[in-house]
């Protein structure tokens, strides 16, 4: 998979930093079962972490503040700031145990 953290698949805690009015990264793909942990490094303004289909949602977070959700189920989770329209992300989550199968592009020995 594209873009796939690699820790994501060892099923170890994945980091999202709130700061200069923006999420980084803005777009994370990970698998089913790992947790996301957003942590505010803004300084300055309260945000939160709220999924744009309801799947999750932080509390008012302050500087040095942290959120985490675990995801059980693919889906392009967006989300969002109540506070800032502008703050913006999504998780991808994927199944690894759902891979899609490509053939090998190689030959056997020439008959």
């Amino acid at each position: 998979v594209l873009g796939l953290n690699p820790r994501a698949a060892l099923g170890q805690d994945i980091g999202v930093t709130i700061s200069g009015l923006a999420y980084s990264p803005p777009v994370l793909t990970t698998t089913v079962g790992s947790t996301v942990r957003w942590t505010h490094q803004d300084g300055f303004s309260v945000h939160t972490v709220t999924a744009d289909n309801g799947a999750f949602g932080s509390p008012n977070l302050s500087e040095g503040d942290s959120f985490t959700t675990t995801f059980t189920t693919t889906a392009a989770y967006t989300y969002h700031c109540v506070f800032h329209a502008g703050m913006i992300g999504v998780v991808q989550v994927v199944d690894l145990s759902q891979r899609l199968y490509i053939p090998s592009l190689s030959r056997g020995p020439a008959s």
